[in-house]
Formats: structure tokens, C-alpha cells, sequence
């Protein structure tokens, strides 16, 4: 055969996809994956981590913001959620952080 014959196709794929508003994608509520549509919690800005806890894919940072301890989490390098505990120690907040990585806290 001395040339080729290109055939076009066409597929077809049926996406059930919930209609959004641009600006709530835009802001961040909504993500193409559909995660993520409630509210979303935003990382506190600590003004120094003083403590890292590692455990198998669990991570666990103690800081401090304003004179308040509190703690940062991830799991998988993703981050999780972050805690103040106003009132508290820093030894509490480094409970806090094991009891994450060990899994008792979650």
C-alpha cells in the first residue's frame, strides 16, 4: 500500500458533572474533582515552628502564634488541619502532636 488513509473518530464521553458558578471555583470552594465544597479551613500563620513529629506517613508540627501553641498536621505530605490551644502548655501541644503521628489523635 503506498499511502495512508487517515479515518477520523469521534468519541463520545457522558460526564454527570454538577453545574458550578465560575466564582465559586475561582474562590476556591469547589475544586473539578468536586472536593473540597464546603467551607475550607485555612492554615494558621505561625509565627515559628519549634517541633517536628514523624511517624510512617504522618507528620505532626508544633508552633507558635501570639504566645499560643498549637499544631499543624499532614498526612501523605498533605496537609490535614491546624489546632490552637489556647490556655495550654507547649508540653501540651507536643502530647498533641505524638498522639497524631501514633495515631491516637486524629
Amino acid at each position: 500500500m503506498k499511502g495512508s488513509v487517515k479515518t477520523p473518530f469521534l468519541i463520545d464521553i457522558n460526564i454527570d458533572v454538577k453545574e458550578k458558578n465560575i466564582s465559586e471555583i475561582i474562590s476556591g470552594r469547589w475544586n473539578w474533582y468536586g472536593i473540597g465544597e464546603g467551607p475550607e479551613e485555612e492554615m494558621i500563620q505561625f509565627d515559628d515552628i519549634l517541633h517536628t513529629f514523624i511517624n510512617g506517613n504522618r507528620k505532626a508540627e508544633v508552633g507558635v502564634r501570639a504566645g499560643v501553641f498549637g499544631l499543624r498536621m499532614w498526612e501523605n505530605q498533605i496537609w490535614q488541619k491546624d489546632e490552637l490551644y489556647e490556655n495550654h502548655s507547649e508540653a501540651y501541644a507536643e502530647d498533641a502532636a505524638d498522639n497524631y503521628v501514633f495515631g491516637i489523635k486524629n
